[in-house]
């Protein structure tokens, strides 16, 4: 990698942490944003012998960079990144950055749950974390949620041989600019309209997210609600060859009927409707057919959560080992029908990696962090 020169736009947490991470590699490294940069951050960069410049982006300056590390705030079709790509830059961002990095330099092993969605992200991640650490895992709640992942890494032994459970929260914006991304559980909570300033359609916002589930790796999971796989087919997008498992929430619907149901719209498809083509965003679209199956290769298992009329109390009812099994949420400090879904979303996560033991940790709950701010 001794050929790569960073170029970060954007100098608030996410680029200054980009930026402190390529540092400590001793790679060519340059900071460039539109706005004022803080007093505080510019002591920062100096004391760390950092270049950088502030109100304004110098163009003639890319020819200088291979890499240019995008912050999530920035919009992928602004300027200085269609110059970028105009003069033969790779756009990345911060977390994609972190990727590269790990497949060359750590020798640690990383177990990744990643999560995305419009709402619950946080309370999912936050979840997942906690989970995990109760079975005393090294496990960590990362991205959007607060702590970005280059920071963490910052602090982690590159030649340490331990086993890090991470749950990275994701935005539409950070899938913008991910492409080796591989977790081993990926999670798409629900979808409604938001962001569509920056999108202009729900469309184009899906499918920064969906980004995420055809990231899983092959031998992983991905786990979302039946109405999130339902727009990805209606949309025509790929899907992905790992297990998928639908976590349905309609207490009129039992295993069987959701089946049924999924099955209607698999046999109105074909692969024409598959093939069709919405706008091309600004952002690189991941695109490649071969690692993909279609709809009627689907590896699909249910799970169910259905509310009980005893107040806060819920049935949850998953595949394991072939057969149901069904766990009783309880007395949540989290109330609420919603609240009830990221558990189970969560407890899905553990089960799939075979880490949790869901029944005994189902209650326990700590605040949930602050947002990173982009």
């Amino acid at each position: 990698m001794s050929e790569y020169r960073f170029l970060v736009v954007g100098a608030g947490k996410s680029g200054l942490s980009a930026a402190l991470f390529i540092h400590q590699f001793n790679f060519k490294l340059f900071i460039s944003d539109t706005n004022k940069i803080s007093e505080n951050t510019k002591i920062l960069l100096n004391s760390k012998n950092i270049l950088y410049e502030e109100c304004g982006h110098s163009f003639d300056k890319l020819k200088e960079y291979t890499t240019l590390v995008l912050s999530p705030g920035i919009l992928s079709s602004s300027q200085i990144v269609l110059k970028a790509m105009n003069a033969g830059l790779s756009i990345i961002n911060e977390i994609e950055l972190a990727q590269i990095f790990i497949s060359k330099y750590y020798q640690c092993h990383f177990k990744l749950i990643a999560i995305t969605g419009t709402n619950g992200k946080s309370t999912t991640t936050n979840y997942c974390a906690q989970l995990f650490a109760k079975e005393n895992k090294n496990s960590f709640a990362l991205g959007n949620i607060g702590t970005s992942f280059c920071e963490w890494l910052l602090n982690i032994d590159k030649k340490s041989q331990e086993t890090y459970i991470i749950s990275l929260e994701l935005s539409s914006y950070q899938l913008e600019n991910i492409y080796t991304l591989q977790p081993d559980v990926t999670v798409f909570l629900n979808i409604q309209n938001d962001h569509l300033a920056r999108y202009e359609t729900l469309e184009e916002y899906f499918k920064a997210k969906w980004r995420l589930i055809l990231m899983t790796k092959e031998t992983g999971t991905a786990i979302l609600t039946f109405d999130v796989l339902k727009f990805a087919l209606h949309m025509g997008l790929e899907i992905p060859s790992c297990e998928i498992i639908i976590l349905s929430f309609n207490n009129s619907l039992p295993i069987e009927k959701i089946k049924n149901k999924f099955n209607s719209i698999e046999h109105k498809k074909n692969h024409e409707s598959l093939n069709r083509k919405l706008p091309t965003p600004f952002y690189k679209e991941l695109k490649n057919q071969s690692e993909f199956f279609w709809i009627e290769k689907l590896n699909l298992k249910i799970a169910t959560l259905k509310k009980l009329e005893k107040n806060n109390s819920y049935e949850f009812l998953f595949l394991k080992n072939d057969s149901y099994q069904k766990i009783m949420i309880e007395n949540s400090c989290l109330p609420g029908f919603h609240n009830a879904m990221n558990i189970s979303f969560a407890n899905l996560a553990g089960l799939s990696l075979d880490i949790v033991d869901v029944s005994s940790i189902i209650s326990q709950w700590e605040r949930i962090p602050q947002h990173i701010n982009i």
